[in-house]
């Protein structure tokens, strides 16, 4: 699975660099932080599958988390 996310990161990566819409080092880190984060996230559920709903649990506590931070950082950034 890791191999798709590197694969449509990249894709992804090169056409908004080619567009000048970001820079090629930007790019980059942006293709190694998801390949990075992919593979330590089929880690962790291989880890965590023998386990009862432990990755749902995980999931959902990330998936709150990071409402909380959008939701957070949209009131300090509202006019």
């Amino acid at each position: 699975m890791w191999i798709l996310v590197g694969a449509l990161g990249l894709t992804t990566a090169v056409n908004c660099a080619s567009s000048g819409l970001i820079g090629r080092k930007i790019a980059f880190e942006c293709v190694i932080g998801g390949i990075a984060a992919s593979r330590t996230g089929a880690h962790l559920a291989r880890r965590l599958s023998g386990q009862d709903m432990a990755v749902n649990r995980v999931f959902g506590a990330v998936l709150v988390a990071v409402a909380l931070y959008m939701l957070v950082r949209g009131i300090a950034d509202a006019p």
